[in-house]
């Protein structure tokens, strides 16, 4: 399942748990629909606890998403970063070795844990002038002690 949180704009949190469905691709394109509306700069942490890989369906689901022009499109302007919290470290270090050879239409980070995935889609938002520094750190108290 995905959730998007978006409620801290312009920091989107996103939780992929369990199984991701069909429906969840749906789910997901409608959410981002309400972010690209906002038509402002974010960055996106996404934490990942799936519990088996999607199935060749969604994932082709999910490519053809990301590939739509106006999505695509959309990513590139205002997306300044996504960064993706994977504990398991040989599933990062593969993440890391992919983004050497795929060109994303915005920066990416495979990061350890979701404060080092937080403070780094908080520098993209202060280096992109989305936010400013006071900004970024009320923000980053607020989403740390919310975890601890």
């Amino acid at each position: 399942m995905f959730k998007l949180d978006s409620s801290r704009f312009p920091l989107v949190l996103v939780t992929a748990s369990g199984e991701i469905t069909e429906r969840d691709v749906d789910r997901l394109d409608a959410d981002f629909e309400h972010v690209f509306a906002h038509h402002r700069r974010f960055a996106i942490v996404t934490h990942s606890t799936i519990v088996r890989f999607p199935s060749t369906n969604v994932r082709e689901r999910i490519a053809a998403w990301a590939k739509r022009p106006d999505v695509h499109a959309a990513t590139s302007l205002l997306n300044v970063g996504h960064a993706y919290v994977v504990g398991n470290a040989i599933v990062r270090s593969s993440m890391a070795a992919l983004l050497w050879l795929w060109d994303p239409p915005n920066p990416q980070f495979a990061a350890a844990t979701y404060q080092e995935g937080v403070d780094w889609a908080l520098v993209q938002l202060v280096e992109t002038n989305a936010i400013d520094t006071h900004e970024a750190l009320a923000l980053r108290s607020t989403l740390i002690s919310e975890t601890a």
